[in-house]
């Protein structure tokens, strides 16, 4: 053989072990994935690590729930309120005690903590800050509706969303979200709302509105959820969408129709 074809041979040999050694090493069983040990940093997500932020909004918090065991609710409404009305949340790392008096790490955003004491608040502390803040709420929600921002409408439900004003806002949010066909956001805004609340408070209109936006993400647990107290608050009178009234079943059918891609909203809405 001559030499060159010899040199040829060889170079090709060399190519194709190298171009077989991915998929020998694909078909190769990969060893199982472990659950992380107990104990973990909850900021460990498996090699991409959390950071939290070191804020001093953080001792509000602290002093906050000192205040809400003393049912000092001018103090403690005004610690939340002050974090809830920064101009941007951080991510930071609390050690609240659970039962027992056992702290837990946790990583969190400052904002969502704050607004999750405050619906956390007994009826008193609940009352108070509705009658301290609810004026306030409200005039930001009219100035969102006279100007039909979608913004401000967020503004009122991340500032405000345990006032009244701040419900109504975050409601007409997840439909304005719904009618663009935005239904992430939608259901973002209904979440909050049924967090807030849960779906007792729901108008019928409402919770069909909220099973179409967890249908259209595939969310089914929480459209399930929605739908039955769908069906105790319908009754025999039925729903009006549009220009038509569905019975229950009829209502089941249309919500599968608009859950699909493509399908137009299921009414427009302005944010008056």
């Amino acid at each position: 053989m001559p030499h060159s074809l010899r040199l040829s041979v060889l170079l090709l040999a060399l190519l194709l072990a190298v171009l077989c050694r991915p998929v020998e090493a694909q078909r190769r069983p990969r060893p199982p994935v472990q659950p992380p040990p107990s104990g973990t940093d909850p900021g460990d997500l498996g090699g991409i690590t959390l950071v939290p932020q070191k804020s001093p909004f953080v001792s509000h918090l602290d002093a906050a729930r000192r205040a809400i065991d003393d049912k000092d609710w001018p103090i403690a409404t005004t610690l939340l309120q002050k974090v809830l009305d920064l101009p941007e949340d951080a991510l930071v790392r609390l050690t609240p005690k659970g039962p027992g008096g056992k702290e837990t790490k946790s990583l969190t955003s400052l904002q969502a903590e704050a607004s999750r004491m405050v619906g956390a608040l007994p009826a008193a502390g609940r009352d108070f800050y509705q009658k301290e803040y609810g004026p306030n709420a409200a005039e930001l929600l009219r100035q969102a509706r006279f100007f039909e921002k979608s913004e401000m409408l967020a503004e009122v439900m991340r500032r405000y969303l345990h006032t009244e004003a701040g419900a109504e806002a975050a409601e007409r949010l997840a439909t304005h979200h719904l009618d663009c066909g935005h239904s992430v956001l939608a259901a973002a805004c209904f979440e909050k709302l049924l967090q807030r609340s849960g779906p007792e408070k729901f108008s019928a209109l409402a919770l069909f509105e909220a099973a179409l936006a967890f249908r259209r993400i595939g969310d089914r647990a929480r459209e399930e959820r929605v739908w039955k107290h769908l069906e105790g608050k319908v009754g025999k009178d039925g729903l009006q969408l549009g220009d038509r009234t569905f019975k229950i079943d009829e209502l089941r059918k249309e919500l599968e129709r608009l859950g699909k891609p493509g399908v137009p909203p299921v009414r427009q809405i302005r944010l008056e």
